[in-house]
């Protein structure tokens, strides 16, 4: 697979692995898609997560934010 940068993220990458960041612009280019990859799944597991609380909610199964944090505050020894 080849992949044309950008001249400006080509500088980017260059400086990166320069200064020692990297052993070589793949390693760069590897890690960054790692981690965009990361990133997209995360997000879509926090997606999901929010769709099931918003359908607990309007089953009526939710229980009000001001509850939940004077639990943690209490459970913690936090005071109000």
């Amino acid at each position: 697979m080849n992949i044309t940068l950008t001249p400006d993220l080509e500088k980017g990458v260059r400086v990166r692995v320069e200064r020692g960041d990297y052993e070589n612009p793949e390693a760069l280019v590897r890690e960054a898609v790692y981690r965009l990859i990361a990133e997209d799944e995360e997000l879509e597991e926090t997606k999901t997560a929010i769709s099931r609380a918003l359908e607990e909610s309007r089953r009526g199964e939710g229980r009000l934010a001001e509850e939940f944090f004077a639990e943690l505050q209490a459970r913690n020894g936090i005071p109000r």
